[in-house]
C-alpha cells in the first residue's frame, strides 16, 4: 500500500474522488486498510494487480444473513468481543474499495 500517496489523495480528492476528507475519516481509512494488509498478510496494490480487488473484496463481503448465523470474520481479522461484525467489515470493505478507487485514479 501507498500509504503517504494515499493519504494526500484523500486529503484532495478522497471524498467521492471529488473533494477532500476530513482528518478523522482519513486516519480511519488508513488504519482499516494497514489492518487488512497485516491481519490477511497481503498488499492491497498487488491484490488489486491480481484481480482488481476483486477476491479481497470477496473475502470481506459479510452480509446480514453471515450475522445472523454468526458467521466470523476471516482468519488474521480481530474484532473486540461484542462487536458487530456486521458494522465492521463494511467499514474494512469500504476503506479498501477507497483504497482501489485511489490506485484507480493514480495508476
Amino acid at each position: 500500500m501507498r500509504k503517504e500517496a494515499f493519504k494526500l489523495w484523500l486529503e484532495t480528492y478522497g471524498k467521492h474522488g471529488v473533494e477532500p476528507m476530513s482528518k478523522r475519516p482519513i486516519d480511519d481509512a488508513l488504519s482499516r486498510c494497514n489492518r487488512i494488509e497485516k491481519g490477511l498478510a497481503v498488499d492491497l496494490d498487488i491484490e488489486y494487480e491480481q484481480d482488481r480487488g476483486e477476491s479481497i473484496l470477496a473475502l470481506l463481503e459479510y452480509t446480514k444473513d453471515d450475522k445472523n448465523v454468526g458467521k466470523e470474520a476471516p482468519k488474521g481479522l480481530f474484532f473486540k468481543q461484542g462487536a458487530d461484525l456486521y458494522n465492521g467489515m463494511a467499514s474494512l470493505r469500504s476503506a479498501v474499495k477507497k483504497y482501489f478507487e485511489f490506485y484507480t485514479a493514480t495508476k
